[in-house]
């Protein structure tokens, strides 16, 4: 299978349990591999047979930005929700979430 890769995607989202964490958005850094076929894209060379980076990076921003969540994982649901649905070609999904400088002396948290 072959595999398209976004790393260390920076978004901003409104997420946590502490009330602190909810009084401004908060950065967060997001990992992805989308499994899929490129098969049609590598013989095409079209970008309409293959997956959008950029589409994929304005999404997940979307999703992030659309409401408020307190758990990493449900926002990761989401995510991955919407990328099966508005990306048919992926069978599968990989997904990491961090926090960014929310507790002190550590650079990442997730």
């Amino acid at each position: 299978m072959d595999s398209i890769f976004l790393t260390q995607l920076k978004a901003k989202a409104t997420i946590g349990v502490e009330p602190f964490e909810r009084e401004a958005p908060t950065s967060l850094a997001v990992d992805l591999k989308l499994g899929c076929d490129l098969t049609k894209a590598t013989a095409s060379d079209c970008i309409e047979d293959t997956i959008d980076y950029a589409a994929v990076a304005d999404l997940v921003k979307n999703v992030l930005a659309s409401r408020t969540f307190l758990l990493l994982e449900s926002a990761a649901q989401e995510i991955i929700d919407a990328l099966f649905k508005s990306h048919p070609l992926i069978n599968t999904i990989q997904i990491s979430i961090a926090k960014t400088g929310i507790i002190p002396d550590v650079e990442q948290v997730g």
